[in-house]
């Protein structure tokens, strides 16, 4: 156990939604660290969490020293100016943090097409097939969500990925087949099990795998239109805790061997370092990662484009 002196507390808002292994990833760092307070503040999904800190900063109230979140989230307050710059001592691999040292990637996560094992063999393996089951088939809102738009940065990655032209041709399929939209994934998912929907176009790994552990009647799908793409959970410091050493200590805490063990154990992510129970296709951290620095910068413009296909 170490004694920070002179802390007074740290507080952490997480997009990462209560879930087995969260708390006691919160509760390994606080066995290693006495301190005075420990806040965790702890939302399902990311808009909640920035706008909360948005608004208590303009009212000039206490926010969160840290926030840790799906990784356009961080890039999101990168770009308004919001993160401070901090590299943990602990040696993380190079594809965890920019030159600009405003985030610091602590586990990798996923986007992938899911199905329902209702379908009975049913399985499209294309997204031509996937029109004809049309009826069945849910999306996150792409644009009028209030929980977040990791569906939108997934879509807008596909352009990279596939070249203009087939990604153009994929999104007049999914203009023509017109998902259901749900607000945020997780209840996407939840329709796909309560037998309402068969398939998602897009989920995210957090929100699939909480309910594979419960026991969901759910698959990958595999649409080499709509490939698993990967992505981070990310973390930050804000800049009115640049001085902070709990804030410090916590995110190495995050980098270290022990903090990725715990972090390993958290359902949908993976850890940066050590042994994981999945194998990454070569240059998933550059051909298959989303989103890059400039679809953030551009997501208004893309979402205008996803727009012109029918997607709301």
């Amino acid at each position: 156990m170490t004694k920070v002196k002179g802390a007074k507390h740290i507080t952490v808002y997480a997009s990462m939604g209560v879930r087995r292994g969260v708390s006691d990833l919160l509760w390994a760092f606080r066995r290693k660290y006495t301190l005075e307070e420990f806040p965790a503040y702890l939302d399902d999904h990311p808009f909640p969490v920035l706008k909360r800190v948005e608004g208590e900063i303009k009212a000039n109230l206490p926010t969160a020293d840290i926030v840790i979140a799906p990784h356009y989230l961080l890039l999101q307050m990168k770009h308004k100016g919001l993160l401070a710059k901090y590299s943990p001592p602990n040696a993380i691999p190079s594809f965890a943090q920019d030159s600009s040292r405003t985030w610091m990637a602590i586990g990798i996560t996923s986007m992938f097409p899911v199905y329902s094992e209702r379908l009975n063999g049913n399985i499209p393996n294309s997204i031509k097939e996937m029109d004809g089951l049309r009826s069945r088939v849910g999306s996150q809102a792409v644009l009028t969500s209030s929980a977040g738009n990791l569906t939108a940065y997934y879509l807008c990655a596909l352009k990279r990925i596939l070249g203009e032209d087939k990604w153009r041709e994929v999104l007049k399929i999914v203009g023509k087949i017109k998902p259901a939209s749900y607000d945020c994934i997780d209840h996407l998912l939840q329709a796909l099990e309560a037998g309402e929907k068969s398939i998602a176009l897009a989920a995210y790994s957090l929100a699939f795998y909480r309910l594979k552990e419960e026991g969901a009647h759910l698959q990958q799908l595999k649409v080499k239109e709509l490939p698993r793409l990967y992505t981070f959970t990310t973390a930050g410091l804000l800049k009115d805790a640049e001085d902070s050493a709990s804030a410090h200590h916590f995110l190495d805490f995050l980098a270290s061997k022990e903090g990725q063990a715990a972090i390993g154990k958290i359902w949908g992510i993976l850890p940066l370092t050590g042994k994981s129970p999945e194998k990454l296709p070569e240059e998933w951290n550059k051909k298959y990662f989303f989103p890059s620095e400039a679809e953030v910068k551009d997501i208004e413009k893309n979402n205008k484009k996803l727009a012109e296909f029918g997607l709301s």
